[in-house]
């Protein structure tokens, strides 16, 4: 360590340096020495060849067949010895360096549900989750893209301006190809990337799934999966198979009501090219294993981010918040519902009770919703200028005529209830559960001391005696919405991720972990922005402390840091987040003039991203920019459910007289591609002249 006088503390960059030297200096003698035995070795065999012949010529056929294969023996058993000394030694070695890179393997993060045995890297790699971002390297990196996300933030400045801007970018990639070096860390994460590539490559059966609760990595077999999905998708009872894809119809009804809005006015054009679309394709269901579960059944998901209807019905919601935008019963997270229930005073025959919904979208009545909805009419009317009997017609387009899905290139129609992973499913079974409410509890005479919702979960003070009348009265508003009801324990009742513990006649709170949350956060050495990283570690720390008691801080504290210790975070940078909770700055007046920002997704690249943003090469008064990590776990080794894709980009070229439109069409995975359509407007042969040193 170097200690510099002057400052009186030790220099970092010094040390770090000299640090690096040292190994460079190790490692260059490691590999001498390896030459050197590898040189000997060598040597001695070729000596070993002369002895055998020599000997071969003084003995007999039957003397010399059994003198060699008792040495060959002995050979084998010296060797198997040795190897399983080294193989020890090894793996001695990789559990320090490991060490030495914050690297922790949790058994819990990984659940390996088929008979294969994974190597422990590949287990160790899988177990950091969908979301960990693998390191660039020259290879990998995708110069074209980074091309494209440069360019469109040179078009932010004055046109006099991109020239100088372009010369300065071209001139950050070009240091950054010739003098980037690669740290062990990612040397070894790209090493163990490729391995498990390798090793899922060798066995097609297994799928990588991420586990419907706690954030939990799951290896199960294709089959498995397959026949499980198969016996969800067989209930006609919920649905039924259509004998064609309904997508191009239901995108042309979606295209006609977007027409009628913005011919009368109701939205304006950029809402209306939002809201129509050309290349929609259909909502496509998955499932996610339940491994808190018996013989591990699937959630059924349904992806619908590309369906025809999907902006309309984002838009039919901003109208339909509004029901419930007053209600008295919905909290929007758990400090929300501390600051309510907080000044409840218990009696003694108080009791805390949570009602929770069975599968609340499969089983919301659409006809009840479409009523309730024409009820509620006084309430929206004033936020939209649609008439009620097209707004009403619209709502029932985006929940009936939308509610199909496809598995495995059959579709299916969903009898009942609201379409899964639709925008408006969500306010839709608010606005019944408002509704379901209100009708129960303005029934009962001794009204309970506090009612509280957040989605389907219902959390109340009531009587002991009441508990029973209250659960057939809520079981009784409608045949397909039924609750299972928990009672508080030993005074204690988890609420959301809230223990709401019973003092004397009071409520305090704790901080509540659910038994099947495994802990795993956003990992330390993920290839993001560390801003991005260290902010997930200082919501998880706000969250955990916010909601507890002073009671429960010592043992909350404990619980944060060995959390983020096994997400491999430094101690130094735990003991700051704590500090800086328990000790806030002083926060400066909000400033009410917010400037409007344009935001630009860029690609982060550690070493080259920060370079390129602190570059003078876009307006930071009107862009700001949004980092997008490269090479997620999620698109290169976790199975995708959601099928392919059609996109259209267009590209226009450009050959200084005149300019022609090619439309390029084709499928790829929703999550993978070089170019997106944010770089619609690229003029690719310009873009090859500027930066011809990158594309040649």
């Amino acid at each position: 360590m170097i200690f510099d006088f002057e400052s009186g503390e030790f220099n970092r960059g010094l040390n770090k340096k000299l640090s690096s030297t040292s190994r460079k200096y190790h490692s260059k003698l490691l590999n001498i020495a390896i030459s050197l035995k590898q040189s000997q070795i060598k040597k001695q065999n070729r000596s070993l060849t002369v002895l055998e012949g020599k000997i071969k010529n003084r003995l007999l056929e039957n003397e010399y067949s059994y003198f060699f294969s008792s040495q060959e023996q002995t050979r084998n058993k010296i060797n198997d010895s040795s190897k399983l000394s080294q193989k020890r030694k090894l793996e001695l070695l990789k559990c320090k360096a490991r060490q030495e890179m914050r690297i922790n393997f949790k058994e819990n993060w990984f659940v390996n549900k088929t008979q294969v045995d994974f190597p422990e890297d590949t287990k160790w790699l899988l177990s950091l989750g969908p979301k960990f971002a693998l390191p660039v390297t020259k290879e990998n990196l995708p110069i074209f893209k980074m091309i494209a996300d440069g360019e469109e933030l040179i078009r932010s400045k004055e046109l006099n301006e991109q020239e100088p801007a372009r010369s300065c970018f071209t001139q950050i990639l070009q240091n950054y190809m010739r003098f980037v070096s690669i740290p062990y860390l990612d040397k070894y994460l790209n090493k163990i990337y490729n391995d498990t590539k390798k090793f899922l490559k060798r066995h097609p059966e297994i799928l990588i799934v991420p586990a419907d609760k706690g954030n939990v990595t799951v290896a199960m077999l294709k089959t498995n999966y397959v026949d499980k999905m198969k016996d969800i998708m067989a209930d006609r009872d919920t649905y039924k198979i259509l004998r064609n894809d309904p997508t191009n119809r239901v995108q042309n009804i979606n295209n006609n009501h977007v027409k009628y809005l913005f011919r009368n006015n109701y939205i304006n054009e950029f809402e209306k090219k939002c809201m129509t679309t050309y290349t929609a394709s259909s909502p496509k269901i998955y499932g996610l294993p339940k491994i808190h579960k018996q013989n591990v059944p699937l959630r059924p998901i349904c992806s619908s981010l590309n369906v025809p209807c999907y902006e309309l019905s984002k838009h039919i919601v901003k109208i339909l918040n509004n029901i419930t935008a007053n209600s008295k019963y919905n909290v929007k997270n758990a400090s929300s519902f501390i600051s309510t229930v907080s000044p409840i005073i218990l009696e003694h025959d108080n009791i805390l009770v949570s009602f929770d919904v069975v599968s609340l979208f499969t089983n919301i009545p659409i006809p009840l919703v479409l009523e309730l909805v024409e009820k509620s009419w006084d309430k929206i009317k004033d936020h939209t200028r649609i008439p009620k009997l097209k707004f009403l017609e619209i709502l029932r387009f985006c929940v009936i005529d939308n509610n199909y899905l496809e598995y495995d290139k059959i579709f299916y129609q969903q009898k009942q209830g609201v379409p899964m992973g639709s925008p408006a499913s969500p306010i839709l079974a608010d606005i019944v559960m408002e509704a379901l409410l209100d009708d129960v509890f303005d029934k009962i005479l001794n009204k309970p001391k506090i009612i509280t919702k957040y989605v389907d979960d219902i959390f109340v003070i009531l009587k002991s005696s009441q508990v029973d009348s209250t659960l057939t009265a809520l079981n009784s508003f409608h045949p397909k919405i039924q609750f299972t009801v928990e009672l508080e324990n030993n005074g204690e009742l988890p609420y959301l991720d809230i223990l709401v513990v019973r003092k004397n006649n009071r409520l305090i709170f704790d901080w509540y972990k659910k038994p099947t949350s495994s802990g795993r956060l956003i990992n330390f050495n993920s290839k993001q922005p560390k801003h991005v990283i260290i902010n997930t570690a200082k919501n998880f720390v706000n969250r955990v402390l916010d909601v507890s008691n002073i009671i429960f801080r010592q043992k909350n504290i404990e619980i944060i840091m060995n959390t983020l210790l096994s997400n491999s975070f430094p101690i130094n940078i735990i003991r700051t987040l704590l500090n800086q909770y328990f000790n806030p700055s002083v926060q400066t007046n909000l400033v009410t003039n917010v400037p409007q920002f344009s935001y630009k997704s860029v690609l982060y690249i550690p070493n080259l991203s920060d370079r390129i943003l602190n570059a003078p090469i876009r307006n930071k008064e009107k862009v700001r920019k949004a980092f997008k990590p490269v090479n997620i776990l999620r698109t290169s080794l976790f199975s995708n459910f959601k099928g392919k894709m059609v996109k259209t980009f267009f590209f226009f070229f450009f050959d200084g007289r005149k300019s022609s439109k090619d439309t390029w069409q084709y499928s790829t995975p929703s999550s993978v591609g070089l170019l997106t359509t944010k770089t619609t407007s690229l003029s690719l042969p310009i873009l090859r002249d500027r930066h011809q040193i990158f594309l040649s």
